[in-house]
């Protein structure tokens, strides 16, 4: 989520036109021992930050070779007025908002423990043994032999005939003649998912050959013999394999991490945990709230109180407590909720005795997060409010889209498939001289059976056709033929029984989705005043220009 804020952001100066001149140079200019590609009022943006920019909005898709073929520059200049924006946020004083330092807060403590996870599993590896165990789990097919029966006497004594040795196919055929039964289903392998949930649980815990105890499927009997078990070849399902396993591990570690920590600085209060009633009337959940009792103590930090833990409880059920309490539902929890919390402060506690928060990485995550927040605050408080929108725009809007807001053109076709063209033209000419569609479809040579989904008659939109089909028919009219050779080659004469226009869609029915656009709009172009003003205002050097900063890309 932390990263989604991040690119929302950037995405957004994104649509800022980009302005101001560029210098060129070969070498770039140290700003605290940092190599910087531009300042914006005397602060520096850093080539390692404009690598990590670039990867950012890239890596999920087209990774850092694609990225290095954009235009840089034009990058680098949207970054400049995200920066400009950034600036002015904190003259203004808006990264001092409450929200805003709550909200950083929360981010910096995540990524602090997000940061010591990678730094703890970063040599955590895994045997053969344990993703072959999980890959064969994945790729386990199993072969079963069932049979359905009506009754439970009848289903019991088979079962009682098998137990005494009898001979599984043979008993189920004498049931099956005897019309006992509705049938035998033929062994076949299947992946434990596509059984029965109760089915693949037994079938999971069986050797081959064996047969199953009497199920109830609905209001019959059904029981089956284990013929074989496989573990078929599968490449991707042993990558799939080897993360799992790798996951696993990790997060076994992980945990093992964690009560390791508890053990070393956590104290529990156990008296006054398990006397805790968050359900009773006295004296009451709310009461408790205030309780500064401590439950809970974490060497060298804060304890944590009885106050704190209720909290944490009221934002684990959200809006409803009530309910929660009434349905007995927060005793329960409560140990499990005061264990979170404990989880985070040790893991918090321990990270910072590592120097995470002094690393770069973690400075500029926390930087940029926190640049995200005050962007979004100034749209909030500075650009929203002044954007006033009229329904004679909505509805100026409305007409320059109407066929954004209108539904698509659709047609009804029939049609007929040729061997050759030259029969399609025949055939075309007698439909244009007044022949009957039915009987040509019915006489007409060379014709062959169509496998076009589209010839059923049924109403299908033009742009879910094939394209060079949706050309063949384009500006054609109900009751109109036309000839289309189709990606194979095979010819073929179209019937446009119907043309259905698109139809606008009422105003009132989409005014509020023009009104988004429209605001969206708005605040894109208020940007871009601000942001002219402010780097009007300002000192701005860039020191590279855009092949330079391509080569220093990929370096």
């Amino acid at each position: 989520m932390k990263k989604r804020i991040f690119l929302t952001v950037v995405i957004f100066a994104c649509l800022i036109m980009p302005g101001g001149g560029m210098t060129a140079g070969e070498s770039l200019p140290r700003i605290e021992g940092k190599e910087a590609v531009a300042t914006v009022n005397g602060e520096p943006i850093t080539l390692d930050e404009f690598k990590r920019h670039v990867l950012s909005l890239h890596m999920e898709t087209e990774g850092k070779e694609a990225v290095s073929r954009k235009e840089s520059s034009g990058l680098l200049e949207r970054m400049i007025n995200l920066k400009l924006i950034t600036q002015e946020g904190r003259n203004i004083g808006l990264d001092e908002l409450p929200e805003v330092e709550k909200q950083g807060k929360a981010y910096e403590s995540q990524t602090l423990r997000n940061m010591l996870f990678l730094h703890h599993v970063r040599d955590v590896k895994v045997s053969g043994n344990e993703s072959e165990k999980i890959y064969r789990d994945m790729v386990k097919e199993l072969n079963v032999e069932s049979v359905l029966v009506k009754k439970e006497e009848d289903v019991k004594l088979l079962e009682k005939e098998i137990k005494a040795g009898g001979n599984f196919d043979e008993l189920v055929k004498k049931m099956i003649e005897e019309g006992k039964a509705k049938g035998k289903e033929e062994a076949s392998y299947v992946k434990p998912k596509d059984l029965l949930p109760l089915i693949a649980e037994i079938a999971s815990k069986m050797k081959v050959g064996e047969v199953s105890p009497v199920i109830k499927v609905g209001k019959e009997f059904t029981l089956f013999k284990l013929v074989g078990v496989r573990y078929p070849e599968d490449p991707e399902a042993r990558d799939e394999a080897s993360r799992e396993a790798l996951r696993r591990k990790r997060i076994e570690s992980w945990e093992k991490f964690g009560d390791q920590l508890k053990k070393k600085y956590v104290k529990v209060n156990n008296e006054i945990l398990d006397g805790l009633d968050f359900e009773a009337k006295e004296p009451g959940f709310e009461n408790l709230r205030k309780d500064g009792r401590v439950v809970a103590e974490v060497k060298g930090e804060k304890p944590v109180s009885v106050g704190q833990l209720a909290e944490a409880i009221q934002g684990k059920f959200y809006h409803d407590i009530r309910k929660a309490i009434e349905s007995k539902k927060v005793n329960e929890k409560k140990a499990e909720i005061l264990d979170e919390i404990l989880l985070k402060k040790v893991m918090t506690k321990e990270a910072l005795r590592l120097k995470i928060d002094k690393t770069e990485d973690y400075q500029y995550r926390v930087q940029e997060h926190k640049n995200g927040l005050i962007f979004g605050s100034f749209l909030k408080r500075v650009i929203d409010p002044d954007i006033k929108i009229s329904n004679e725009e909505l509805k100026a809007h409305y007409d320059r889209q109407i066929s954004e807001y209108s539904s698509p053109e659709m047609m009804r076709i029939d049609g007929l498939t040729f061997v050759k063209m030259s029969d399609a033209e025949d055939a075309m000419g007698k439909l244009r001289k007044g022949a009957d569609f039915q009987w040509i479809k019915t006489n007409a040579p060379g014709r062959v059976d169509s496998e076009l989904p589209i010839f059923t008659g049924k109403v299908v939109t033009t742009q879910s056709m094939p394209e060079d089909m949706r050309k063949a028919v384009s500006g054609a009219t109900s009751g109109e033929y036309r000839v289309y050779a189709d990606a194979d080659g095979k010819p073929q004469v179209f019937f446009v029984m119907e043309v259905i226009p698109p139809r606008p869609k009422p105003f009132p029915s989409v005014r509020k989705d023009i009104a988004g656009k429209v605001f969206e709009e708005k605040r894109k172009q208020s940007l871009e005043l601000w942001v002219e003003k402010l780097r009007a205002a300002s000192e701005i050097r860039v020191f590279a220009k855009d092949q330079d900063l391509r080569k220093r890309l990929i370096q």
